[in-house]
This record gives structure tokens, sequence and C-alpha cells, in this order.
């Protein structure tokens, strides 16, 4: 993964970085878990993320791996019995995670203004 792709979430947590209010950015959240929780279970798994960012991305070469997926539920502490996430799970980690993609693309610019 190149510097500008750190992590295959990076195009969904694009757009949702130019939220206007907590209540907005908790909105564009649960509207991207329900996009990926494609059996409607309300318990997101490993597979169904990795199926459903390749759709919601736009992008067929979006790969999720389980390291990945370890990372985004802190060490598989979101995830239920099951190994599936809830939406209140999810959005702590897309919080935790969008944090972490504003902090790369600060550091990102920085770098290239310092070129």
């Amino acid at each position: 993964r190149g510097p500008m792709n750190e992590n295959p979430l990076d195009p969904c947590l694009a757009s949702l970085q130019n939220f206007d209010s907590d209540d907005n950015l908790s909105k564009q959240i649960q509207a991207i878990y329900y996009a990926l929780d494609a059996d409607g279970s309300e318990s997101l798994s490993f597979e169904e993320m990795n199926e459903g960012l390749r759709k919601i991305a736009g992008f067929e070469s979006v790969d999720m791996h389980e390291e990945d997926f370890e990372k985004f539920t802190q060490g598989r502490t979101l995830l239920d019995d099951q190994g599936g996430m809830t939406h209140e799970q999810f959005e702590q980690a897309m919080r935790a995670e969008l944090r972490d993609y504003i902090i790369r693309q600060i550091g990102i610019t920085t770098a290239i203004h310092a070129s």
C-alpha cells in the first residue's frame, strides 16, 4: 500500500472527513454500516465488511486483510461471540480510524509542503 492508501478503509474515511456535526458523522457512519451489512443481521462480519468495502469504495482492488480487521476491531475487542460488530461497535471503530486518517492526511500534506 502506498502512502495515500495506508488503509483499505481510506475511501470510506475520505467521504467522512468533511462532517459538519457529531450527529451528521454518526448518521454517515451508520449508513456505511448498513450498506456493508449485506444480510441485514445487524452483526457485521469480516467477510461482509471485506465484500462490502469493494462495493462502497467502487474499487475491486480494495481488500481488507485479517490484520486490518484485527486493528479495526481493536484487537477483536469490538466483536461479539460470533465475530460480528453491532453498528455501535462499528461507529466506535470508524471514529478511531477517522481520527488516524485525518492525522495521516495532515502528515502527508505537511511532507508535501516541506519538500
